[in-house]
Parts: structure tokens; sequence; C-alpha cells
């Protein structure tokens, strides 16, 4: 049975009349709905103020029939207007009776477009105060009709025609069609096809041409089977799978473009030839409205009416994806959000089953983090995740289970949510969400040594506290202090130990411990015969950039992954974003010769590696990227080789380096050396705790050595002393523009070095290895060098 919205006063009848059954004001029965009648003849409905120049605050705005006055829009429910936008009504009514205002209080006005010129003509012969929240309609200057502003508002979109839909349409699937998908307002034509029978009663598909919009296609594959169409398309080096139905004259679906990514598309029937008119973007022709709609004030009513205007049009679905956080926010009754939800899941059913999935991914997902209507968002993501399939984006189905694994908890069903979050995080181990979840579930069930360890892992990771905190401060919930994961840690480390010795030790040995968990397994030595090349990753990175932290973490995992005959990773610290205590003018100049702007960039064997920038949930995914690209240039086999050597010594470094492999080295080779020291304990802002591999040094300077009659070699002794001043002397400009280091770490306790084959003209890495110092690296007597720092100083307890 067909479900019937019933509001107070009114009943919505079959056809989509409005009937009016009972009256608010006593004598109301009997007489003609005029609110009603007019309401439904208005064009344009405002809530607005009378501002009539030269009118007291209670001075009567009484303008003749025929002529305009002003009013400031405090907001539309029908048609155009946002609050402070001015408007110019012709008033109406006739001579002995007509509308007369007060200026300064609110009214609503029933408009219609001026027959006789510009602007709105208002409707009726008397006016319509806003008072006390309340819409009333005057006869004879009495209250005649009264209601509420939202029965009003309601009333109004009820008796919303659709649009007509203006897209082309034909009988039959066979003919020529173009492809179009929507995004963010605009209408993308791809490609132009042709359908066509056999005699066999199968269909053939071909493609005709592309427009400018995308590249190089090809179609792949394609299938028609009664009236549903699949489509895939290789352009542009992603795939395009179109998948949709025949209905109504056109075929509508959805793409999905790479392997995330959907649109609502379609497919609309044409005569033409080629694709030359579709080669830009075009307008939909909803998107002034759904703009207008959204940039309202009171936005929920105007979207509300956008999406029973526009319900054919793919901008249906973000104007519902605009109102569910505005319902939401007003903390409805579970009925009132199911009408809304059952509308939005009705019009991605439109779209074909991938949208359909996108709107239970987004309905449970929207309540369970706000922690609303919790029975009801577990209906939702179970539905969602009963949908999910091959296709199916791996980040929705991870945003499902972690919610799906919250709501289990919270129904009282701990065992199988606990197993659910548990699962995800060996994929996905740094999602601050699940560790805080599973974290109070285990001081729930008594299992304090687990609920410490995780609300550790929350304190000392970077960024996971502060995200932690956000989030929870975006849907409506701050958490108090002494529930804060640090505070937590210090509580349950005392309750346990009598005080709090030993836990700095132990949250340094937490943070490394589980970024190097993300090596789910350390490679077997390599022999021989599987290749001879030793990979070099460059990482250039900062101190106080966020988006840093992914590839770190990644780095840490690789070098503990790889020994380094196989993989050297050398950190180069920038003052980008900001300033830097690790930072040198060597790395910012090869940072510069690489054409390097922001922070991080990674350049494998001297390639540009893309797509490494993000937070620590996204380290995963960057350390299993990296990986594979170290695994395929360690196959590579070369006759090259490095012969090193270095030992400190009262201070100084003697340190050799020389080419081998070749009889001849090409003009165009250069050997690099690098003093990089092994591991630096500092709290950076973005919370990396500790930087290992990091360059403080090139003594062959950023040009590196040049052949000479075809041999590659170099040696010279570093001074430690010396090498510390300038280290601090270089940072001293940075001070003083800015603000002086909290700490400037500075030990070269333990050191390596590095060195590397590089084209000087295309900048590939040809080969590299790398050795540590011997001797005893220790500060050669006399004082330390001003302004150099312990890098054993400790954070305070679960800093972040």
């Amino acid at each position: 049975m067909e479900r019937r919205r019933r509001f107070p006063g009114w009943l919505v009848v079959p056809g989509g009349a409005l009937l009016m059954v009972a009256a608010t004001c006593a004598g109301a029965a009997d007489k003609a709905p005029q609110l009603t009648a007019q309401a439904a003849r208005a064009e344009r409905i405002l809530i607005a103020v009378p501002q009539q120049p030269g009118k007291g605050r209670d001075g009567i705005v009484d303008v003749p029939p025929g002529e305009s006055f002003i009013v400031e829009i405090t907001r539309a429910i029908r048609g155009a207007g946002r609050k402070s936008a001015a408007a110019k009504i012709v008033n109406g009514g006739d001579p002995e009776q007509h509308p007369r205002y007060v200026n300064g209080r609110t009214y609503v006005f029933l408009l219609q477009k001026n027959p006789a010129g510009n602007g709105w003509v208002n409707l009726g012969t008397s006016e319509i105060p806003v008072k006390d929240g309340k819409v009333q309609f005057l006869r004879n200057g009495k209250v005649d009709e009264e209601m509420t502003l939202q029965e009003f508002e309601e009333l109004t979109i009820q008796a919303e025609e659709p649009v007509v839909d203006k897209t082309p349409k034909r009988d039959t699937l066979t003919g020529r069609w173009v492809v179009a998908l929507s995004n963010q307002g605009m209408n993308f034509y791809f490609w132009l096809v042709d359908l066509s029978s056999t005699p066999e009663g199968a269909t053939n598909v071909k493609l005709i041409s592309s427009s400018k919009v995308v590249q190089a296609v090809l179609l792949k594959s394609a299938e028609v089977n009664g009236q549903q169409v699949h489509l895939v398309v290789e352009a542009d080096g992603t795939t395009f799978d179109f998948q949709g139905r025949f209905s109504d004259g056109v075929v509508r679906g959805s793409v999905l473009a790479g392997q995330t990514i959907v649109y609502p598309a379609w497919m609309e029937p044409t005569e033409l030839n080629d694709m030359r008119r579709y080669d830009m973007p075009q307008k939909d022709q909803a998107t002034e409205d759904f703009v207008d709609a959204a940039g309202q004030e009171h936005a929920a009513v105007s979207l509300n009416r956008f999406v029973r205007r526009h319900v054919a049009s793919p901008l249906a679905l973000a104007a519902f994806q605009e109102l569910l956080p505005l319902t939401i926010g007003e903390k409805p009754e579970r009925g009132k959000f199911e009408k809304l939800a059952d509308d939005y899941l009705a019009a991605c059913r439109r779209w074909g089953p991938r949208i359909e999935l996108q709107g239970y991914v987004t309905l449970g997902i929207h309540l369970s983090r706000k922690e609303l209507l919790p029975e009801l968002a577990l209906d939702y993501l179970n539905a969602a995740e009963a949908r999910f399939n091959d296709d199916s984006s791996a980040d929705s189905r991870r945003a499902v289970a972690i919610e799906r694994g919250k709501r289990l908890i919270a129904a009282g069903q701990s065992q199988q949510g606990v197993e659910l979050l548990n699962q995800i995080r060996r994929d996905a181990p740094f999602d601050p969400g699940v560790l805080f979840t599973l974290a109070r579930q285990a001081e729930k069930d008594t299992r304090p040594a687990d609920a410490l360890g995780l609300y550790a892992e929350l304190s000392t990771l970077p960024q996971l506290e502060q995200s932690l905190l956000d989030s929870l401060k975006s849907s409506g919930r701050r958490l108090p202090a002494d529930q804060q994961p640090r505070r937590v840690v210090s509580r349950l480390w005392t309750e346990q130990h009598g005080n709090t010795d030993g836990l700095e030790e132990w949250l340094d040995e937490i943070y490394e411990t589980r970024l190097r968990a993300l090596a789910t397994e350390n490679r077997p030595a390599r022999g021989p015969a599987e290749g001879t090349r030793v990979a070099l990753c460059e990482l250039f990175t900062g101190a106080r950039s966020t988006p840093c932290v992914a590839v770190e973490a990644a780095a840490a995992a690789l070098e503990h992954a790889y020994s380094k005959s196989e993989l050297i990773v050398l950190r180069n610290h920038l003052h980008v974003p900001g300033p830097d205590p690790l930072a040198n003018d060597e790395t910012r100049d090869r940072f510069k010769m690489y054409g390097g702007t922001v922070t991080p960039a990674v350049l494998l064997n001297g390639k540009p590696f893309p797509g490494a920038a993000g937070d620590l949930t996204e380290a995963a995914g960057v350390y299993r990227r990296l990986r594979t690209a170290v695994e395929s240039s360690l196959s590579d086999h070369t006759d090259l080789k490095l012969e090193l050597s270095a030992t400190a010594d009262q201070g100084k470094i003697a340190i050799s380096a020389k080419a081998l492999g070749l009889k001849s080295f090409p003009a165009n080779t250069r050997l690099q050396v690098v003093l990089a020291e092994d591991k630096v304990r500092y709290q950076a802002p973005n919370g990396i705790r500790f930087h290992e591999m990091v360059l403080r040094n090139m003594p062959t300077g950023i040009a590196g050595v040049a052949p000479v009659q075809g041999s590659l070699s170099f040696s010279t002794d570093v001074d430690l002393l010396k090498l510390k001043r300038r280290l601090l002397k270089e940072l001293a400009p940075v001070e003083a523009e800015s603000e002086a280091f909290d700490e400037k770490p500075m030990d070269l306790a333990a050191l390596h070095l590095v060195a590397f084959l590089q084209n000087a003209e295309t900048g590939e890495i040809l080969q590299a290895a790398a050795i540590p110092v011997a001797g005893v690296l220790v500060p050669p007597a006399g004082p330390r060098p001003e302004g150099a720092k312990d890098s054993s100083k400790k954070p305070a307890a679960g800093g972040n």
C-alpha cells in the first residue's frame, strides 16, 4: 500500500490534491481555504519584511494596487531568493481592498510574474502576517485561517509538481545513443554508440565517436541483455564501466570510473553522427535551482521542494545528501527520518543498484557516526553489506564494516562487533574510531592490559588522538578531558605499575612496534640470481607536514622489511611547510634540483613516486604501493658496484667511495656521497617521533663527482664539530624569521655512509650502497656547539 504523509489539518489524497479537513479558527470550517488556493496559484512564495523608506518601525505601508514597494527577503519557500536580498513587489487587490503592511514586520508574500512588465505581483486582497511562528490569512482584518509556518511550508512542498524531464526518449534500444554522466551539476557527454539488432535476435554495440572530454577510447566489452546495457570503455588510462536499464525511453544507470568513483549516468537517443556538439560539458537544467535551494538560510525546506520538483535529475541525489545532515542535526523521530530515507532510496533506485548501494551506505554511516536511531542505522548498514559485490569500493566496505562493528557493540552483540573491528584492524590498523571503540570495550570487559595498549596507540601514534577528538566533535560529541587517550594511558599505567616510571620508554616501543607492523612480513634475503640492484628511496619531508605522516610510516616499515643491501631510505628534511630543525641547505638544494615544491615528495631510484601523501590511516596503502615498486626494481641486474669505507677517529670521519663495474664511466654519471644519521629522536609537530637515515651532509656537494678519465671515486675527511656548527648556522636565519626551535637534535652519534650513482641527465639512480660508520663517534673534546641539544629528550607522557 502506498504510504501517504499526513500533516496537521491537511490530508494528502490521490492525484496530489490537498483538502483542508479542519480549521484552527472557529467558524472557518464552512469557508473556502483561501490560503491554500492562493498558495497553489503562486509562482513564488517569500517570507519577507516590507522596507518602506520614510516609514517608522510601526508605520503603515499602504501602497495602491499596481504600485510597487521593496521587501527584504528572509527566505524563499518557492522560487529564488536569499536572506538580505531585496525584491520589488507590485501590490495587488483593488482601491477599496488591498494588502496593507506594517513596516518592519514579517509577512508571507504569494506572488505571480507581473504580466505588465518586470517584477512580481502580490496575489489576493489581504496581507498574510507571520506571528508567533504561525501564518495567518486575514479577512476584513481578522484571522480567517491559521497554521504553523512549518505546516505551511510542508503544504507548499506537497503542492509542487515535478518539472518536465526534457531528456529525449525512444521506444526501443535500437539506434544511436549518447552516453553521459553527471558530476557536480555538470553533464559530461562521452561517447556515441550504435545499438543494432542481429538476425539471431542479439544486439550489436558499436562505438561511433567520442567527445573531446576523453581521449584514446577503446570499447573493451559490450553486452545487452533484455533491457540491461553494460559497456566497458578504456579512456585516458581509466576504465569506465557503465551499467544501465532501458525504461521510459532512456537508459538510466551509473558509471564506475576506475575502482572507486560512481557517477549517475544515462544514455539518451540521438540522430547525430558525431560528438562535436558535446565536446564541452553542459550545465544540468536543474543546476541553478539546486544552487539556490542549497544556499538558502533554511535550506531544508528549499531542498525538499527541489527534490520534489526535480525527481528525475541526478542533482536530486545531491540535494538529498545535503538534506540528510540537516535533518539528522534536528535529531528527528524515526518516522520522519524514515520518510526522508525512503524518498532518498527511491531516487537512488532510479539510477540502478550501484547508486542504491551508495544510498544505504550514506544513510547508515550518517546515523551511526551521529549515534542517532542506532537500530535504524544498523538496518541500513546491514542492507549495504548485503549489496556489496566485487565492484564495490574497498573504502566504502571498510567504512560500513567499521560502523557495523560499533553498532553491534552498542546493541549488546559485543563479541560479534569486536571480531568485526579486529578484522578491519588487520587491513586498516590505524583507524582512530576502531581503536577507540576496541579500547573502551576492553575496559568494559575488564581487560586492562588490552585497553592500555589500544589507548597507547591512540595517544602515541601520529595525529590519531587529535583526529579522534576532531571526529567526535564534528558529530556533536565532545570527549571529557579525563577520557582522552593520553589521560587514560597515564591512569591505567599507574593503576597497573603504581607510578609512571618506565611509561615513556614503553610508549617509544609501542610507537616503533606498531609502525613496523605495517611490514606484515620481512623479505627473504635476495640471492645473486634474483637481482643485484640496490633501490634508493629519497623522501623529502617536513616536521610540520601532516600529509607526510603516511609515507613516513610506510618508509619506517620498508626499512624494517628490507636490509640495506636491498633498499636504502634517505630522509631529506625541509622547511616546508614550516621550520624544521632537521633541515639543512643541502636537502633544500637537492629538493630544488628535483623541481620539488611541496612535501611529501618521494623519488624511487630518482623517479617520482606519486600518491604518497596522507595521514596515518592511509599509511598501509602507501606501504603496499611502495613495496610493489621496490620489488620491481630489486629484480634488475647490474654490474655496477660501490666500494665504500668510513671510519671515525678523534671527531673526524675518513670516507671514501669508488664506483666499479665499468671500464670507463660515461661523462653523465655522477657519484653522490651522503652522511646520514641513523636515528634521531625528535617529537615533530606532525607526530613523527623517530626519524631514521636523516641526511646530514653531502660531502660531494649537490652536483656530485664526475668521472675523471673514466674513473669515479671520492675521498675526504669530515670534521664532526665543523659539521654541527654548519648545521646550526644554517638554522639561524630560519629561527630569526620565525621563532627559536625548542629542540635542535644534533648528536650525530650513529651515522651511515651512503653512496649512489646517478645519471645527471635523466636523474635515474643506477646503483646505491650504504655502510655504518666504523670507529667511535663521540663529540670531540671541548664545549658542545651552541644551540645543539641532546636528542634523547623525551616528550610528555602520551604526547602526540
